[in-house]
């Protein structure tokens, strides 16, 4: 994405990857000129701030959808593992259908058998990211920046329980309230009904992220 901001212009890359101009700015400051190593010890840093008070890791998987960019889950753990994950995205899946794609980063629980096994029974092609490029997945990578700017920079969990109320009540607000400039400001809910009235239940949404 970085490298089509350089070609043609900022305000057209973020119009073709759903996301906000300030976001590729924001990227363009932090991953430019970063190799994959750069990246990968950012994130690092990032995850030393998702921590319970009580010194405990908290770990969230986000799953959103590109197309109406509804958060279909937040999944908090304190570990993200695959036998888990394959448990979430089966519950979307009986609940929505299957993408015809799921684009996720190169992280082991994405690549461990459990869940390309999965993915393949399910008919649901992998799409994963080059390592140290996360604005190649921009719909979740944009996603995951207001979520910790706007939740988990700014709560203080006391347990694990509370982490899943708190974060829940955050992604009911961000679907159902907020409005969102790619999708003509209406809420991901609103976007998503009014697709669903030109094709009723569509049986394969594009992609999840």
């Amino acid at each position: 994405m970085l490298r089509e901001a350089e070609r043609s212009s900022v305000p057209e890359t973020a119009k073709e990857h759903g996301v906000s101009e300030p976001t590729v700015y924001a990227w363009r400051k932090h991953f430019g000129g970063r190799d994959a190593n750069d990246t990968k010890r950012l994130k690092q840093l990032e995850a030393e701030n998702a921590r319970l008070n009580n010194g405990q890791q908290l770990k969230c998987l986000t799953v959103v959808d590109k197309w109406t960019r509804e958060c279909l889950a937040i999944d908090v753990a304190g570990a993200i593992r695959s036998g888990r994950g394959v448990e979430v995205l089966s519950k979307l899946v009986s609940q929505r259908g299957a993408p015809r794609h799921m684009r996720s980063d190169n992280g082991p629980e994405f690549v461990a058998s459990a869940i390309l096994r999965w993915a393949a029974e399910a008919r649901i092609e992998p799409a994963h990211i080059a390592p140290g490029k996360p604005w190649q997945n921009g719909t979740d990578e944009s996603f995951n920046g207001r979520f910790r700017d706007e939740c988990l920079s700014m709560e203080w969990f006391r347990s694990r329980v509370e982490a899943k109320v708190v974060i829940e009540a955050w992604r009911q607000h961000y679907n159902l309230v907020r409005p969102h400039s790619g999708l003509g400001y209406l809420t991901p809910l609103e976007f998503r009904r009014q697709c669903e009235a030109v094709v009723p239940n569509p049986s394969r949404p594009a992609s999840l992220s």
